[in-house]
């Protein structure tokens, strides 16, 4: 008997606790039902009169003001003379300015080494001026590339294919059609904005050797031959040049290791400029930048290759 009872009231319990839930459900129904509508309606409201004072400004703007249709910039294709003219500008306004400043504040040392410097920067600029009929054209990227195309298409040749055959002429061609310089502009990870005198240090390095080379002319008080610019490249697989005995372009013997990229850029700068250059390579598979890092910051090079540019 007491077990019966005990169950009863257990079910008693039970139902009551489901009464009240159900009571408590309603009761958060009928509020909810009621406040929804309010919330809708004062959503509806801002919005109406948001859209009346929107009208109303456009119209008022419309009477004001004549509205002028955009117009969309038209795509143009890459333009070596708008490279020109632009850079013929800068050089002009360069010009100018360096008219407009006066001289009469500036020391008689600071003078001469100003003319000094003005004479070894015509010098290095006079290399890449390109001589015309007519006149000579300002240097700029565009025209470097485009008046000495055909010498880069023949650098780009792989030293142990004949002249006579060139294999990869035609997709090198190709190739070098996209790779415009503004394209390698873009290419770009990191500019040197505060290393602007290590990248003029080693263009006089390049500078001097290349006159040696081309003309024999040594530099001031040298009697030495200039010595070439020490490039070091440090990198992977990649680098190295893993999986170079099977050539995935085209099926020739010119597949070795002497294919990697770092070995193709010493060819193909001692091909445009001479002799001007040294490459190094250190390379293991399976670094990273951060192991460049490491190995540049501790000079931690082999022994026969010298400290690079």
């Amino acid at each position: 008997t007491h077990t019966h009872t005990h169950t009863n009231t257990h079910i008693y319990e039970k139902q009551k606790q489901r009464e009240r839930k159900k009571k408590y459900i309603m009761q958060h129904y009928l509020k909810s039902k009621q406040i929804l509508p309010f919330v809708l309606g004062i959503l509806f409201h801002g919005l109406f009169w948001t859209l009346v004072d929107l009208t109303n400004d456009l119209q008022n703007y419309g009477a004001n003001n004549t509205f002028v249709e955009p117009q969309q910039k038209a795509l143009s294709s890459f333009s070596v003379e708008e490279e020109e003219h632009n850079a013929s500008t800068a050089a002009a306004d360069v010009n100018e300015k360096e008219e407009t400043t006066t001289t009469e504040e500036i020391a008689t040392e600071e003078t001469t080494a100003t003319a000094a410097s003005t004479r070894s920067n015509d010098d290095w600029c006079s290399a890449f001026q390109i001589s015309t009929a007519s006149s000579t054209l300002t240097a700029s990227p565009s025209s470097i590339w485009k008046h000495h195309l055909q010498k880069i298409l023949h650098a780009t040749r792989h030293p142990s294919d004949p002249k006579e055959e060139f294999a990869y002429h035609d997709f090198t061609a190709q190739l070098l059609n996209y790779m415009t310089p503004q394209r390698l502009q873009t290419s770009i990870k990191t500019l040197p904005f505060r290393y602007w005198h290590t990248v003029q240090r080693v263009f006089q390095t390049a500078w001097d050797r290349y006159q040696y080379i081309q003309h024999g002319v040594l530099p001031h008080n040298t009697t030495e031959p200039p010595r070439k610019l020490d490039i070091l490249i440090m990198g992977g697989s990649v680098t190295m040049g893993v999986v170079c005995t099977d050539n995935p372009v085209k099926k020739t013997n010119l597949a070795r290791r002497a294919c990697a990229w770092s070995g193709r850029l010493l060819s193909f700068l001692n091909d445009l400029f001479g002799d001007v250059v040294s490459v190094h390579t250190t390379t293991l598979g399976g670094t990273n930048t951060e192991s460049a890092i490491r190995i540049w910051d501790y000079a931690l090079y082999p022994s026969e290759v010298s400290y690079p540019d």
